[in-house]
């Protein structure tokens, strides 16, 4: 026979094992449950979704940028053509997507010129600069000059420039300081840059015929200049929104985006919305009941309808749970059924010297009623045969009798059998009949 103190002792170490266990495996239960797997996916699905939406609300920024904030600065080379009935002109063409209207330029002319002794000596000189427009400008270069009238010239300028003067002393100790740099080639001493500024915040109007597509210089001296080239360059200056955009890009980067994206993300959430919205009205609409007749056609009332044999048209009608019990597996509505269980009065013994418990049942309606007094004039109009009239009088006998002493008076309350409901349905007969009056 085992010991009790060492079964008792294996129970002990099972429980604390299963507690261990237990224990153990309880994280892993809470990682692996329902709630966490649904958070899982919905983290994975926010995050993915909000990268994409990041995405998108980067590259949003980058066509904003691009098409917001115009080309900072713009060049064009100028060849000065000499001849001897007019000073040294030059005509360029200029690029229209890199100017832009309603915005600011700072247009300037970049000389790089010799310090000959002719340049020197001819002292100040005038510099007239002509942007011309689309309208009326000749296709050919080379005709221009004779083609310029008021209508082609949108701005024109004429601004002086001379080369700077340097004493004798100062350019000797210039030279000699900066000559080990002209002798490596990495600076010449001989050459002079001059930046002439033309227009100062020069704003083109709106319309794309206001945006100078070509440009005229003139060189105009007493003497012919030397130039080695020239250029004109056109520096935007940008103001309000373009000027906080382009000076301060990681903020403005910052700033956009999360504008980008919160619009993408509210357009997304509104979009679910009405997308679940259709989708449950939808649903709902499914859910409600087909209406449709004997004839396969179907109609606006949510009752399945049915035709009577009789009339051929087709009438609502509800069925009831009396309907379905009376058309059972017994059929013809009899036998013992939850309703007429339910409407027959019932009495229910109880401890000694104590009265009776009494259930009256359901009071039937005022159509139930109705075809009951019918049914039971029908049944009352038809001839007595020789059974029932032996039946009435046992049923007589049966009223006067007395057991132990003590008058017997309907039913007991006791047994809910079918011979106790025959045996009621036997009383309401014989009285029944007593109220008939003699023929």
């Amino acid at each position: 026979m085992a010991d009790p103190a060492y079964e008792d002792d294996e129970d002990n170490n099972d429980t604390l094992i299963r507690r261990v266990l237990s224990l153990g495996l309880a994280p892993i239960r809470i990682l692996t449950s329902r709630a966490a797997i649904k958070a899982y996916l919905s983290t994975i699905l926010f995050l993915g979704t909000s990268t994409v939406l990041l995405a998108l609300s980067s590259t949003a920024y980058a066509f904003f940028y691009y098409n917001y904030i115009p080309q900072i600065s713009l060049e064009r080379v100028l060849y000065l053509q000499y001849g001897t009935d007019f000073p040294p002109y030059a005509t360029a063409a200029l690029d229209t997507n890199a100017l832009v209207s309603q915005q600011a330029y700072n247009v300037e002319l970049i000389l790089d010129m010799p310090r000959t002794p002719t340049n020197l000596q001819a002292g100040n000189f005038m510099l007239d600069l002509s942007l011309l427009g689309s309208k009326g400008v000749p296709d050919a270069v080379s005709s221009w000059l004779g083609n310029i009238t008021v209508e082609n010239v949108l701005h024109h300028s004429r601004r002086p420039a001379i080369l700077p003067y340097a004493s004798p002393i100062l350019s000797l100790s210039h030279t000699v300081l900066h000559l080990p740099w002209h002798l490596l080639n990495f600076r010449d001493l001989d050459r002079s840059r001059l930046v002439v500024p033309m227009f100062e915040m020069l704003v083109f109007p709106r319309g794309a015929r206001n945006v100078p597509t070509h440009a005229r210089l003139e060189v105009q001296a007493s003497s012919v200049l030397q130039v080695y080239d020239a250029k004109l360059a056109f520096r935007a200056k940008f103001q309000g929104m373009r000027y906080l955009v382009y000076n301060y890009r990681v903020t403005s980067f910052v700033v956009f985006t999360a504008l980008f994206y919160g619009v993408s993300v509210t357009s997304m959430a509104l979009g679910w919305a009405l997308i679940s919205h259709m989708l449950s009205g939808s649903g709902a609409r499914q859910g409600r009941i087909k209406m449709e007749g004997r004839d396969g056609t179907t109609t606006n009332t949510p009752i399945k309808t049915e035709q009577g044999s009789s009339s051929g048209a087709a009438t609502a009608k509800i069925k009831t749970e009396d309907e379905a019990e009376s058309s059972g597996p017994f059929g013809g509505g009899g036998g013992l059924s939850l309703s007429n269980i339910s409407d027959t009065p019932t009495q229910f013994p109880t401890g000694r010297g104590r009265l009776p418990l009494s259930y009256p049942g359901r009071a039937p309606s005022e159509t139930e009623g109705r075809e009951n007094v019918e049914a039971e004039e029908d049944r009352l109009r038809r001839p007595m045969g020789p059974d029932e009239a032996a039946d009435d009088e046992d049923e007589g006998d049966f009223e006067g009798s007395e057991l132990r002493g003590r008058r017997l008076e309907g039913d007991s309350g006791i047994g809910t059998s079918m011979e106790s409901e025959h045996a009621g349905s036997g009383v309401v007969r014989k009285r029944s009949s007593r109220s008939l009056p003699k023929r």
